[in-house]
């Protein structure tokens, strides 16, 4: 269904119900129209989740009303991805490996779609509904972190889309990370505990006991950095806290706080950290983005109003300097740092 269109110089361009552009090359003296010239899509609903492919150079978006697209890096232009194992509701968790894309969302299920092809393929359903879902990029492991129990999957080409490890937890899980490593996971919880968990590869979830990490309000964003050398946890409170990991390869890990920011106006939304490792970004509800390095006591640059008016939803780093964000304004957007 078209819900409208405009005339300008040399084009018609309509707009239809799904949000996409339809555009036709035209003349000033036009009596007829021909095939559409091309069609543009995008997000007319708030992005949820972000994630890049490395190989394919192409990122992928997934929005509010469950819809999932990809994105040509070099263009701008996106496409959506089609099959009947779409979402039928909010998408909360995308990550890329290869070419599988794995997602999760509040209708419960996990679906595994092709990048190459644009296509949803299978789905799997889940015991709780999920909260995220991350990624091991080294080990071809995911980790889902569901209400009230943790998946790992594989996302190797022929992997079976059963769990390799389910494990039920106490409910309130919000947020998680994987370590680049693969053998290690951290979860946090609405009271703002941080859980510990050893994966052995993908082989069991063992909870380790007294980490004794904690955030002031309900966790809400978390990443290791690329050499597992640290994990940062964003909350509620505004708080930024920066952990030392050690003792993974004994099978002892611990956390001790070394670092703590609160230069944010509202809860922390996002976190993600560069591929050299020296820096990290948060993003916030106060629509603003700030970056941070481990060993600085204050933020280092602030983007304010980096999605004005709406808050920041995710990020992900392209290269070291090079950061894109997504909003509730829908649009997503790409920012170099000197």
């Amino acid at each position: 269904m078209q819900l409208g269109c405009v005339w300008t110089v040399g084009k018609i361009v309509s707009i239809g119900l799904s949000g996409a552009l339809t555009y036709f090359d035209v003349a000033d003296d036009c009596s007829a129209l021909d095939r559409p010239t091309g069609v543009m899509f995008g997000h007319s609903r708030p992005i949820q989740r972000v994630s890049y492919s490395t190989s394919s150079d192409q990122l992928i978006t997934v929005s509010y009303d469950g819809l999932m697209v990809r994105w040509n890096l070099a263009t701008g232009l996106a496409e959506p991805f089609r099959g009947k194992e779409a979402h039928t509701t909010t998408i909360v968790g995308v990550v890329t490996c290869g070419d599988r894309v794995a997602t999760v969302g509040i209708d419960d299920r996990l679906v595994m779609s092709s990048l190459s092809k644009g296509e949803y393929e299978q789905s799997l359903k889940l015991a709780s509904q999920p909260r995220g879902l991350y990624l091991s990029s080294t080990k071809d492991l995911a980790l889902a972190v569901c209400l009230k129990h943790l998946y790992l999957f594989s996302l190797a080409p022929e992997a079976s889309l059963s769990p390799l490890v389910s494990l039920e937890i106490p409910p309130e899980a919000t947020a998680g990370c994987f370590a680049p490593c693969g053998s290690l996971v951290a979860v946090g919880m609405m009271n703002g505990l941080i859980d510990v968990f050893l994966t052995d590869g993908g082989k069991c979830l063992k909870h380790v006991a007294d980490v004794n990490a904690k955030m002031s309000g309900e966790c809400t964003a978390m990443a290791f950095s690329p050499d597992a050398t640290y994990l940062v946890v964003g909350d509620a409170e505004r708080y930024l806290r920066l952990f030392k990991v050690e003792g993974v390869g004994s099978g002892c890990p611990s956390l001790t706080q070394v670092n703590e920011w609160r230069s944010h106006a509202a809860r922390v939304t996002c976190v993600a950290w560069a591929p050299d490792g020296n820096h990290f970004a948060s993003g916030s509800l106060d629509c603003s983005i700030i970056v941070f390095k481990p060993t600085a006591s204050s933020k280092i640059c602030e983007v304010r109003n980096a999605h004005p008016a709406n808050m920041v939803t995710a990020l992900v780093w392209k290269s070291d300097n090079e950061l894109i964000s997504t909003g509730h304004d829908a649009c997503v957007r790409s920012w170099k740092f000197h």
